[in-house]
């Protein structure tokens, strides 16, 4: 199968070779005449590749509007439901059964290489090969005007921001403060008064519960004498007594 067969003029070959080098090397298949074989039948050759193109490239000039073989070409294509794509090289006008169609300028196409036309030309075979989808069956994710790229967009921006944007991290707490040295109760200057925990029995120091220490060194209490013992009274034996003084005791066998 051929995706085009290139109809021309005799004289205006030089441009049916440009225009056949450039639809291959677009990767198309081109059957023209200058791939006929000596011996080869030429009008049955032309009518089997005929068929089998799915497009037919017609080169309208002023040497093929008076070709009787070029219009006859286009033809037959078209009744083989080939379609017809026409080019123009020079100022010509094309047949009047064939008029009525939009025609690719290609005029200068032989100084320059480069010509937009030739892109024009490869463009509208491969719509004869692989045609657009029609609106109604397009897929899902194909976009069809600009509010739908615009949703696109903000959907894309929403769902970067989710799943690939970084999550700000709080910052660091304040830093903790450790506490001071306990105090060890001795003064931080000579001749001042310090407080030392009281012992058990009462308190330690002199008068006040407070003791005195002179030259900067709190004064450590001396040995206490333990209350004196009583018979208990009735219930006998001897147990500390209560009283700080014998005088207070209201028993007589106080020891």
């Amino acid at each position: 199968m051929n995706d085009a067969f290139v109809s021309y003029a005799r004289e205006d070959r030089e441009v049916a070779e440009k225009l056949v080098l450039s639809l291959q090397q677009s990767g198309l298949t081109v059957w023209w005449d200058g791939l006929l074989l000596g011996g080869d039948d030429f009008g049955k050759t032309i009518d089997a590749e005929l068929r089998r193109s799915k497009c037919v490239v017609v080169i309208w000039s002023k040497n093929s509007v008076k070709s009787d073989w070029v219009p006859n070409e286009v033809r037959r294509g078209r009744n083989h439901n080939a379609r017809v794509v026409p080019v123009r090289v020079d100022d010509c006008e094309e047949p009047l059964e064939f008029s009525g169609r939009h025609i690719i300028d290609l005029q200068g196409l032989l100084d320059d290489a480069e010509h937009p036309g030739l892109t024009e030309v490869g463009n509208s075979v491969r719509g004869v090969i692989t045609p657009l989808l029609p609106r109604a069956s397009r897929p899902w994710w194909v976009l069809r005007s600009w509010p739908e790229f615009l949703g696109a967009a903000v959907l894309g921006a929403i769902l970067y921001r989710i799943v690939v944007a970084p999550t700000p991290t709080p910052p660091p707490p304040p830093p903790v403060e450790e506490p001071g040295p306990v105090p060890t109760g001795e003064p931080t200057g000579t001749g001042g008064t310090a407080e030392v925990p009281a012992t058990s029995g009462g308190t330690a120091g002199a008068s006040g519960g407070r003791t005195e220490a002179t030259g900067g060194r709190a004064a450590t209490p001396g040995p206490q004498t333990p209350p004196p013992t009583c018979c208990g009274g009735p219930l006998g034996g001897l147990k500390p007594c209560s009283k700080k003084t014998c005088a207070e005791c209201g028993l007589r066998e106080c020891k």
